[in-house]
């Protein structure tokens, strides 16, 4: 059976808002994959504490989610999993 979703614990440069977090993403987003692209990628912010995020991605959405955060560079991944309870 293959994950519907997947979590990843995101360390920022910075302390961070859920919203600024957001507008990163879309933003690395748009410049990957253009305005279409970004529109596609749908993420959720479950929680921000100081300078970590955790997110939840679709897991057909995990490649894009990937390759938009190696591109910007206030977010840097530190863990994913296929279930919040194996990320924590």
């Amino acid at each position: 059976m293959n994950p519907r979703y997947f979590y990843l614990d995101v360390e920022c440069v910075a302390e961070q808002t859920e919203l600024a977090i957001r507008r990163i993403i879309e933003e690395g987003a748009k410049s990957v994959f253009g305005e279409w692209g970004a529109g596609a990628l749908h993420v959720d912010v479950l929680h921000v504490s100081e300078r970590r995020a955790l997110l939840r991605v679709e897991a057909e959405q995990l490649r894009k989610l990937r390759a938009t955060i190696t591109l910007a560079t206030q977010l840097r991944v530190q863990a994913q999993a296929p279930t919040l309870q194996a990320l924590v």
